[in-house]
């Protein structure tokens, strides 16, 4: 309950969440998940109480768009997909009152200039290519450390090998490249990955160290159990984007869709294991041990 908690105070503050339509109690596999009426209420909150995943209406990178955009010499569509991925990062607040209007005025140049500060580049409120090269990146530096995530349902008290997340060697580098369980190995970068905050929002990006893809729910299968779980180029869209109430171990839930990242156990123990979305529940196939490595 400690934890739902937690989840609450942040589904209540001023950032973009989509929230989860599944029906919590609901298992993601063969074993009884345990129902809780507060976690269901929480949901229930969330789901009525804040705004969908924006995704922007043109990659503000290409031809499209000006190569430097500038307060007051631009608007548009470019800008409203800069408002986006601005609003994406967390920076929503900082756009003032008419959000995502596609004028670019001094709230938009504000919050310009709050991203470029927590991307740790140079601010002057412009958006030319080092700051759209950090809207489209995981750019906020992590905390240098490498961790491993342990499904806790794959790895109970006194088993002599264990099985980690891991980014599918042969698909690294690809747009949908496969997530998977795999048994640990020491040293393994494929069972790598490295934390980024999202300034404003305390959620995390989870990012491989075997090739800089995002741990990426798809959107196409969004609130649904069973939902496709991959690598993708970094974008810093919601569905990138992944919360959780403890640092140790926890259920990492997506800030897209309030999806909880499931480790199936119908593949459990196996190299291979299907890695998917799925209702939060509590159970232990969602919940993660975090071991640096």
């Amino acid at each position: 309950m400690h934890r739902e908690l937690k989840r609450f105070a942040i589904v209540a503050a001023p950032v973009l969440f989509a929230g989860s339509a599944a029906v919590l109690g609901l298992s993601g596999s063969a074993t009884a998940a345990t129902p809780g009426t507060f976690a269901t209420a929480v949901k229930a909150a969330a789901a009525a109480a804040v705004s969908p995943q924006v995704t922007p209406p043109v990659d503000i990178r290409s031809s499209a768009c000006p190569s430097n955009m500038v307060e007051n010499q631009v608007s548009g569509t470019c800008v409203v997909a800069l408002q986006d991925l601005l609003a994406n990062w967390g920076f929503w607040g900082d756009l003032g009152p008419s959000g995502a209007d596609g004028g670019f005025g001094p709230d938009t140049e504000n919050a310009v200039k709050a991203f470029q500060t927590a991307a740790g580049i140079g601010v002057d409120g412009q958006v030319g290519p080092q700051t759209k090269a950090a809207l489209y990146s995981n750019a906020h530096p992590g905390d240098g450390i490498r961790w491993t995530l342990m499904n806790q349902y794959d790895n109970p008290p006194g088993v002599s090998s264990y099985w980690c997340l891991d980014a599918d060697a042969n698909t690294a580098g690809q747009n949908g490249q496969k997530i998977q369980g795999w048994q640990c190995l020491s040293g393994d970068v494929n069972q790598d990955w490295e934390m980024y905050a999202v300034p404003n929002s305390g959620n995390t990006m989870i990012v491989s160290a075997r090739d800089g893809e995002c741990l990426d729910a798809d959107t196409n299968t969004a609130h649904t159990n069973g939902q496709k779980i991959q690598g993708w180029a970094c974008n810093g869209w919601k569905n990138q984007q992944w919360y959780t109430g403890s640092s140790s171990i926890g259920d990492w839930a997506n800030a897209g869709d309030s999806e909880c990242l499931d480790g199936d156990t119908n593949t459990a123990r196996t190299d291979g294991q299907k890695i998917q979305g799925w209702a939060c529940n509590g159970s232990s196939e969602q919940f993660w041990n975090n071991g640096e490595n």
